[in-house]
């Protein structure tokens, strides 16, 4: 019934939906950088330095946080979070380039991928996803090295292509459909890419 919004000073809003009139605000103190998700009693997002935060959406007060690798220059992208409420985790990549997937019931690490570095071993400079897709037990992404399927259960990479994007991905049922920087569409196979 709340819709929640963040600003660049670092606040966090409830606003009732019907009415627009404040339920709570919150100072977090530095700017969130996010899409923000929301499930039963919980918002998820990240702020500019990449620390998460699981916030009650009663009150705004943060109900956890923990810090991830803190990104050097700030970015004006935002990183984009995935939530699968059936498995209780939460799928994120930071402005640094971790991807996470995160149990949000008990707090506890499902795993970690680095997703910055390429196949030889460089990083490309400054990182950027496009939104998660999760259909199943898979999460598509794109960002500035390549394009990857993933399994969401161990974090292992089914497929890589050095064809990176900001764009969100399109699937239909066989196929999923990527668009460069440049302009170029790619059609891949979604089992093999």
């Amino acid at each position: 019934k709340n819709l929640i919004v963040s600003d660049n000073l670092g606040y966090l809003y409830a606003l009732e939906s019907e009415s627009g009139n404040l339920v709570w605000a919150k100072n977090y103190g530095v700017p969130f950088r996010s899409t923000i998700k929301t499930g039963n009693e919980n918002i998820f997002l990240l702020n500019q330095d990449n620390k998460f935060y699981i916030i009650d959406n009663e009150d705004g007060e943060a109900k956890t946080s923990f810090e991830t690798f803190p990104a050097l220059l700030k970015s004006e992208q935002e990183t984009s979070i995935s939530l699968d409420s059936d498995k209780n985790s939460l799928y994120f990549v930071t402005s640094t380039g971790q991807f996470y997937s995160v149990n949000y019931k008990t707090n506890n690490l499902n795993w970690l991928l680095d997703l910055s570095i390429t196949k030889e071993g460089q990083s490309p400079g400054l990182f950027f996803s496009s939104p998660i897709i999760q259909v199943y037990d898979k999460l598509f992404v794109s960002n500035s090295v390549g394009t990857y399927s993933i399994d969401s259960r161990n974090g292992r990479i089914d497929w890589e292509l050095p064809f990176s994007t900001s764009v969100r991905p399109v699937l239909t049922q066989n196929y999923i459909f990527l668009v460069s920087q440049d302009g170029f569409i790619l059609n891949l196979d979604r089992q093999n890419g």
